[in-house]
């Protein structure tokens, strides 16, 4: 693995065999999803320039979610749908869990996930760790390898 700076500042990680073919391009980080050449007349990603273009449908996966390590064993292909699923939790998330806010209504602990572009309500909890574990066990089973736990603490437990 070798190291390129971003014009950023942030450091992409490419697998030596790209190295020579990447390194004299300007690269640049556009929001917390995209590094593209900066001077391409249409900026290409560089995951694209890695693996080439996905077909259609298709884009480059960050299997450890980390837009900066672009080594061709953390890229896989995935649908739109799959990418989102292979997210954190949001930065405004309060409850420290990704799939579980309050609802205040019901002055319980909920916890949500999408299916199919659904939203798929799977309870409400006297407990936020319970509603993380509901959404731990609904993303398991209908995630698959795309699937990003929750790591329950023991706090309230």
């Amino acid at each position: 693995m070798k190291i390129i700076l971003c014009r950023c500042g942030n450091h992409i990680i490419v697998s030596d065999e790209d190295y020579d073919r990447l390194r004299d391009t300007a690269w640049n980080c556009y929001g917390e999803d995209r590094v593209r050449s900066v001077v391409h007349r249409n900026p290409i990603s560089i995951a694209d320039m890695i693996m080439g273009f996905p077909p259609i449908g298709f884009i480059w996966d960050h299997v450890d979610r980390d837009i900066h390590h672009n080594v061709r064993s953390n890229l896989r292909l995935a649908t739109n749908s799959q990418n989102n699923r292979n997210r954190g939790r949001f930065r405004n998330n309060t409850s420290g869990y990704k799939g579980v806010h309050w609802d205040k209504l019901r002055g319980k602990w909920q916890a949500q996930a999408y299916s199919d572009g659904h939203r798929k309500h799977l309870g409400h909890f006297d407990k936020k760790e319970d509603a993380a574990i509901a959404y731990n066990d609904f993303v398991k089973e209908h995630y698959g390898e795309f699937a990003v736990l929750n790591t329950i603490t023991e706090e309230g437990k």
